[in-house]
């Protein structure tokens, strides 16, 4: 009795356990866990037959023209999806897919009459309408008119932080930076006078590299010097260049009558390293030379960590060191960001006579931030405390603030 039981209820749940496999709704589902492994031509298999056998349902033939699009046949992707609809019917992920093919196609100027019919009949996603014209314009090279489209969309919108990267993309095409900053360095002791140094600078971007062209003015110990300096930023090959320094000051100056330095950079995607040194001749016995060099990992978020220890070398056989760790977090448009300074050793934070290199040992903590204000202005506050110990047993405080002014043409 108890077999012809069992029997009788596998019989009743046979065609449901053979029939599984086959079952429209399960293998749907197959095919998109093998879409999310990439694995696209054999969920291509899965939904095209279930297209052949179910050519009404919209949703296979939907997701049929992404797998096509995400495996790089966009024209194979545009056929499936306009063969049994007009564009009139489309609903708004219907509608969002054709854009991304056109955009895939290159067709910017369907693109761009695509977004303003969403835009039109589904004004709810007006924003994301706004973001996918932008691309167009931008490959158009109408950027006022894709800045205006990115610049309607509100932080609260999901597509914010992609059209702030391409916002970004579109204003890093201007070549020119101007920048004025100025530098004041106090101590806790009135005995000690402020110390001053401000700079103007001018860079260029070329179409292999980068140049610029600084001129330093300094105030300190009772005296005023101007420097000059130059930099340029050379790419050797992708993922590395080198940053190439070199200055000239008057004799018996505040400044190096000389400094020179070069670092070569490695950057990956969540890994930067860097390898360099500076020379500062004051022609006398201390002229250092400092090497240099940095570590940081980088993470998706934007956070990143960096190590840069400095080691000087000094005419009398002197040697020394200072640790520098710094956390920075880098915000959505990637020009801005804010910075935690930690060091420990001998050099302050700005360093340029030879009397900055006689402490004994100090410590540091400060905050550097920069900041786009609107399109094309960028103001850098930054703050340092030091707490230095310049003769033996002795210590001072030494507070810097520092501000830079650029804008970019």
């Amino acid at each position: 009795m108890r077999n012809k039981l069992l029997l009788l209820i596998f019989l009743l749940l046979a065609p449901n356990l053979f029939g599984q496999n086959n079952n429209p709704d399960s293998l749907f589902s197959e095919a998109k866990s093998l879409a999310e492994k990439n694995r696209y031509q054999e969920a291509i298999v899965i939904v095209d037959d279930l297209y052949k056998n179910y050519p009404e349902n919209k949703d296979y033939s939907g997701y049929l023209s992404a797998l096509y699009l995400w495996s790089g046949s966009a024209n194979k992707a545009k056929e499936i999806l306009l063969k049994n609809r007009a564009e009139e019917s489309f609903d708004k992920d219907d509608l969002h897919l054709l854009i991304q093919i056109e955009l895939n196609l290159k067709n910017w100027t369907e693109v761009i009459r695509l977004a303003d019919a969403g835009a039109t009949r589904f004004p709810e996603s007006k924003n994301r309408y706004s973001y996918q014209k932008a691309l167009a314009l931008n490959e158009q090279n109408k950027d006022w008119e894709a800045l205006n489209l990115l610049d309607s969309i509100p932080k609260s919108d999901p597509d914010y932080k992609a059209a702030d990267y391409l916002r970004t993309m579109i204003l890093k095409k201007k070549k020119n930076i101007v920048s004025a900053g100025y530098l004041l360095t106090t101590f806790d002791q009135t005995i000690f006078k402020p110390q001053q140094v401000g700079f103007v600078e001018y860079s260029r971007r070329f179409s292999t590299s980068t140049h610029l062209l600084r001129v330093n003015y300094g105030d300190m110990f009772g005296k005023k010097a101007v420097q000059i300096e130059t930099d340029a930023y050379i790419p050797l090959k992708k993922q590395n260049y080198v940053f190439l320094n070199l200055g000239i000051s008057e004799k018996k100056s505040i400044f190096p009558q000389f400094r020179g330095g070069f670092e070569f950079y490695h950057e990956q995607k969540y890994v930067s390293a860097s390898l360099g040194a500076r020379y500062l001749y004051f022609g006398n016995q201390n002229n250092p030379l400092l090497v240099t060099g940095h570590f940081g990992l980088i993470s998706k978020n934007g956070w990143s960590v960096n190590y840069r220890p400095f080691v000087s070398f000094l005419g009398d056989n002197k040697t020394l060191a200072s640790h520098l760790v710094y956390f920075r977090k880098a915000f959505s448009n990637k020009e801005s960001y804010i910075q935690l300074d930690l060091q420990y050793g001998n050099l302050p934070y700005f360093y340029l006579t030879s009397d900055v290199l006689s402490r004994l040992k100090a410590y540091r903590a400060g905050i550097n931030t920069r900041f786009r204000i609107m399109h094309n202005w960028f103001l850098q506050p930054i703050f340092m405390y030091e707490r230095e110990e310049y003769i033996p047993k002795t210590y001072r405080d030494r507070y810097t603030f520092q501000l830079i002014l650029s804008f970019r043409f």
